[in-house]
């Protein structure tokens, strides 16, 4: 039979063992309960089109926000009609460029946002033969214009805008898995 000492000794462990698990329970949903409170959300990077942000494999860390704003990171499934251009990658990783209730103008040679440029095609040798100038379009509130860092390699609104479907360059928020900023990159 044990002594007094060696029970005292064995409560004080059990009721040390106790708290430390409960401790560690409550940490763990803590870090559950801001991991969906936050809206985080983990992507792997497939392809070299968001380069030189990210790169083929990386995964990345992108907070929801409550809003939807230009240079945001969207996850979405490849459109159905831009299966022509046959990429392997069933979703894409894009930068928002345009978002609800924006106007797209492109002249012929330069794409603008609001008025604002954001990409000079000619400057930077991108072919858009089919691309009709003097487009004008206004997104819808459930709409956005999505582009790869990697202009030259990335299937986006714009490649598809280019290739004379304007009509299918505008992705449906609907469909977008994930939007937000980005908190961090593992490569």
């Amino acid at each position: 039979m044990a002594d007094q000492a060696t029970k005292d000794m064995r409560r004080r462990f059990t009721k040390a063992a106790a708290i430390f698990f409960i401790i560690i329970a409550v940490l763990s949903g803590l870090l559950i309960w801001w991991f969906f409170a936050a809206k985080i959300s983990l992507i792997s990077v497939q392809g070299d089109s968001m380069e030189p942000t990210f790169h083929s494999g990386d995964t990345v860390v992108l907070k929801q926000s409550f809003q939807v704003k230009k240079g945001m990171i969207a996850v979405f499934p490849k459109p159905a009609s831009w299966d022509y251009l046959g990429t392997g990658h069933p979703e894409l990783v894009k930068r928002i460029v345009a978002g609800g209730n924006s106007v797209l103008f492109y002249d012929g040679s330069k794409l603008y946002v609001d008025g604002q440029m954001v990409y000079d095609l000619k400057a930077h040798s991108y072919p858009c033969t089919a691309g009709p100038v003097g487009y004008s379009h206004k997104l819808s509130q459930n709409q956005i214009f999505a582009m790869g860092d990697n202009h030259s390699v990335s299937l986006d609104s714009l490649r598809i805008f280019c290739d004379g479907h304007p009509e299918d360059a505008f992705i449906p928020f609907k469909s977008v898995v994930a939007y937000g900023t980005v908190e961090r990159i593992f490569k």
